[in-house]
């Protein structure tokens, strides 16, 4: 567990995407994978997940 004390203008988010391809058909094909965009790379399989955590100060 993780508990900080943070000034009143900064704040941390989460972030949780997650895609799932369904009616795969049988000719292999780029669009039988899942792809999030900013995702580093497409999947491999059918199912993709990422999750980004961020810190942000407003000045």
């Amino acid at each position: 567990m993780v508990d900080y004390n943070l000034p009143p203008r900064t704040d941390v988010y989460v972030q949780r995407m997650y895609q799932r391809v369904a009616g795969a058909s049988a000719v292999a094909s780029p669009f039988n994978t899942a792809f999030i965009t900013d995702a580093d790379a497409p999947s491999s399989t059918a199912n993709q997940m990422i999750t980004r955590v961020a810190i942000r100060h407003k000045f």
